[in-house]
């Protein structure tokens, strides 16, 4: 029994005096479930763009692995070929020999030809990556403007949605100041 008429005081004290303490647990009262809505949905929102910005780095990434693997498999190849076709001209011509001289020299202009068409390809082939390479940056840019528009959207409707602080304040302040007017001393209330 005393404990009961105890806490009746010191719920009375409590609301009576306004202090820094008894203001939080009114605004946690009042707006608690809204704010941990807001930091819900503040986190979610940075956990959905964190694990974009994961995949999008992952895409990149794997493609930019892909387009090196191939770039090395056509430069080993176009490698391969041109090592292959060398050492076929230079054993025909060494077999050959003097009879063949004149045959020689033109196989030495096909092999020109052919290393000026293999340095053509080579540039043609450099400039087919260097689009490609602009064409995967100019998509991630492009990912990278939409995911920003989108974060940027969300958030100015999380901003439309939550509370002004000043107006929280204002409110929370008048509470307190009638909470306290009817809380006045035990005597001087009427009964």
């Amino acid at each position: 029994m005393s404990g009961e008429p105890k806490s009746g005081k010191s719920s009375k004290a409590q609301t009576v005096t306004p202090e820094g303490g008894n203001i939080e647990n009114i605004r946690d009262i009042l707006f608690g479930s809204q704010m941990r809505q807001y930091e819900r949905r503040f986190q979610r929102l940075e956990e959905l763009l964190a694990k974009e910005s994961a995949e999008i780095r992952s895409d990149v990434k794997r493609r930019l692995d892909t387009l090196e693997t191939f770039v090395k498999q056509e430069l080993k190849a176009l490698s391969d070929r041109v090592t292959t076709e060398r050492d076929e001209r230079a054993a025909a011509v060494a077999e050959l020999g003097q009879r063949l001289s004149d045959l020689a020299g033109d196989s030495r202009a096909r092999t020109l030809r052919l290393e000026e068409g293999l340095t053509q390809a080579i540039g043609e082939l450099r400039q087919s990556l260097l689009d490609q390479g602009k064409a995967l940056s100019d998509e991630i840019r492009t990912t990278s403007d939409a995911l920003s528009a989108r974060l940027v959207s969300g958030l100015e409707a999380m901003r439309e949605d939550k509370v002004d602080r000043g107006e929280l304040g204002t409110l929370l302040t008048e509470v307190a100041v009638r909470l306290s007017e009817n809380a006045g001393p035990p005597e001087g209330r009427q009964s």
